[in-house]
């Protein structure tokens, strides 16, 4: 007796153990049954389930075989309240209960054919109850497909990263990104301003091209983009004149030159070497001469003098 109830508490645990192990799933709850519009009976139609307490999505339903109503689906939430949406409104019928492993047939139906008001019935609106939503819309990044194509984002679109006033200035040009399932990529492809160098190029995208990396000695050159249009009128025989328009596109550079520097060659004074002879005659010559005007002046008044005696004998 003592061994029975062993073997039978081992085999209890062992079951327990395997049950554990297993992990076996819940069996899912599945409802199936005709869709009304309207008190129109449709076909083909978005029937999707959702969490009663939060509204969270939990399955999208198939259209069944026929003979077999209008959709079919198999949800795993055993336990808990559901709710139906057709076209995405809420279906006029209550929360319904998720038995596992139960099968409920359940009419749904709709009283509106346009629910949102956007001028687009459930044939052709995918979300009848957003008026943001529907054929011809624009499509935005929000994990949506807000134009009814059947494709949830998925577009590119340009972007821009550098700083404000510099797109489509000198280098700079805008890249791309792309949106998947509401999530924008980063920005690519895009150029932004650098250094400006010597090229050519308005590297740094403030308008002007080489604007003061080119002059020389380190001075500065740079020149502004404009664009020159000449139109020539030509008079044909018969007086039929033709016009012709030519476009130029000209950069118009302003260089600043290196100061100039003016040298200006020192004076040399050249002095003659000095001898003993030239000193005596240059000081001799510096006495002699108010000697020898004194002597001059008296020969003069001598010569006056006896000329003058001479005639009166």
């Amino acid at each position: 007796m003592k061994i029975k109830n062993l073997t039978l508490t081992f085999l209890t645990f062992f079951i327990l153990a395997c049950s554990s192990a297993l992990a076996i799933p819940p069996i899912p709850c599945t409802f199936f049954g005709t869709v009304s519009i309207d008190g129109n009976p449709v076909n083909a139609t978005l029937v999707t389930v959702h969490r009663n307490s939060t509204g969270e999505y939990l399955a999208t339903a198939k259209e069944p075989p026929a003979g077999f109503g209008h959709y079919t689906v198999a949800v795993t939430a055993a336990g808990e309240y559901i709710r139906f949406k057709v076209n995405g409104v809420w279906a006029d019928q209550p929360e319904q209960y998720c038995e596992s492993g139960n099968f409920t047939y359940l009419n749904l139906t709709l009283s509106c054919t346009d629910c949102d008001g956007d001028g687009y019935n459930y044939t052709v609106d995918c979300n009848d109850d957003n008026p943001n939503i529907h054929p011809g819309a624009v499509e935005v990044c929000n994990a949506l497909d807000d134009n009814c194509d059947g494709t949830i984002d998925n577009f590119t679109e340009s972007c821009y990263t550098g700083p404000a006033g510099t797109l489509n200035v000198g280098i700079c040009k805008a890249g791309s990104r792309t949106c998947t399932n509401g999530v924008w990529s980063s920005c690519t492809g895009d150029v932004k301003p650098t250094s400006e160098v010597c090229n050519g190029l308005d590297d740094d995208c403030d308008g002007y091209v080489d604007d003061g990396v080119c002059g020389g000695g380190g001075g500065g050159g740079g020149g502004m983009q404009t664009t020159t249009t000449t139109t020539t009128t030509t008079t044909l025989a018969g007086g039929e004149t033709t016009t012709t328009t030519a476009w130029t596109e000209e950069t118009t550079t302003t260089t600043t030159l290196p100061p100039t520097t003016t040298t200006t060659p020192p004076t040399t004074k050249t002095t003659l070497p000095t001898t003993p002879l030239t000193g005596f005659l240059a000081l001799l010559s510096s006495q002699l001469a108010p000697i020898l005007l004194i002597v001059a002046v008296l020969i003069i008044l001598a010569i006056f003098f006896f000329t003058k005696k001479g005639k009166k004998r």
